[in-house]
């Protein structure tokens, strides 16, 4: 697969499934919806909040269950957000539903990496639009990415800050191979490989996992017990949905075990 780049005179790129970005911060949903109004995936309980409630389903947003019990019975979140990508990209949604943006690292960076794709935005084997997201910050500048600190402390940092610059660069529609169709994990690698060209980030062989404990450790709690899924970076099999395996390191993955 590879991006799909317009010029004057030509075809328009094909529809897509989603928009695809880097997660940096809450603040990164309030930018793209002033760029885009994509939807998103949001749980159940959002469309009858005051206000949230009414845009959430001004945008079309994908409202999935917590419980997982409800959420299988409902398809699955994996499986609904695929359908709902198929049926973006084949025009077949309602005429008010925008394109699903999601963020495939399955949390927040701070902005300098880019970790592993989850599958779950690439099983559709749909056209995605990639969205690249960097903070532009001064020399002793505070950085808006968020990622140990709590929510409140996060925020009066923000405020304390006047000035906060965001680019937020869209590389041309990408459209998979038959091969990356086949294997999301595949296509994963390839959307990941142009975002981190596109956005001069290094590879982090990093999960949400890695996170949990990284915090965990900071405040001082034991690691929440997890299984090392073995395998390469952005290659190999994963469960749909699911993180895109790492690769486990010696010595490291018996601790994890």
């Amino acid at each position: 697969g590879a991006p799909v780049p317009t010029t004057a005179g030509t075809a328009p790129p094909p529809r897509i499934g989603a928009y695809v970005a880097n997660h940096l911060s809450y603040l990164d949903i309030l930018v793209l919806m002033a760029a885009r109004f994509p939807a998103f995936v949001a749980r159940a309980a959002t469309a009858d909040l005051p206000l949230i409630g009414v845009i959430s389903r001004a945008m079309g947003c994908l409202y999935v269950h917590r419980d997982k019990a409800a959420a299988a019975a409902a398809g699955g979140v994996a499986g609904r957000v695929r359908d709902r990508m198929a049926a973006q990209a084949s025009g077949t949604t309602g005429p008010d539903d925008q394109p699903l943006l999601l963020f495939p690292e399955g949390t927040t960076t701070n902005g300098r990496f880019l970790l592993p794709f989850r599958t779950g935005a690439f099983l559709a084997g749909a056209p995605v639009q990639p969205l690249v997201l960097k903070f532009r910050t001064a020399p002793g500048g505070l950085n808006p990415s968020w990622e140990t600190i709590s929510a409140g402390r996060h925020l009066f940092y923000l405020m304390a800050q006047p000035l906060h610059a965001l680019t937020v660069l869209e590389l041309p529609v990408y459209v998979p191979s038959d091969a990356e169709k086949a294997d999301p994990a595949r296509y994963a690698a390839g959307v990941r490989a142009a975002m981190m060209g596109a956005g001069d980030f290094s590879p982090l062989d990093a999960t949400l996992e890695d996170k949990w404990e990284y915090q965990a450790l900071l405040a001082g709690r034991a690691p929440p017990p997890r299984e090392v899924a073995v395998g390469k970076v952005n290659g190999g099999g994963a469960k749909a949905g699911g993180a895109v395996p790492v690769a486990a390191r010696a010595g490291k993955a018996g601790k994890r075990a």
